[in-house]
């Protein structure tokens, strides 16, 4: 059950720990790096890839979150 490489390879392991019954926790202070979009059409372009990715994952890989007797994945979970 490894981890597949590739766009949107976090929220599919996020989904995967919160399957195996952990919380995902927030962190306030937490400070991620990145390469930002230069332009507008660029920003664009990486908004759509990143819905892509998670309708990819959500809606193909793991549609069972969707179910309401999926215990992980009830409104009172998140």
């Amino acid at each position: 059950g490894g981890l597949e490489p590739g766009p949107g390879c976090d929220s599919d392991a996020t989904i995967r720990i919160r399957k195996l019954g952990y919380q995902i926790g927030f962190a306030q202070d937490g400070i991620g790096r990145t390469t930002a979009p230069t332009s507008v059409p660029k920003l664009i372009r990486q908004r759509l890839r990143w819905d892509r990715n998670l309708v990819r994952n959500r809606a193909r890989k793991h549609r069972d979150i969707f179910n309401p007797t999926f215990a992980n994945f009830r409104p009172s979970t998140f």
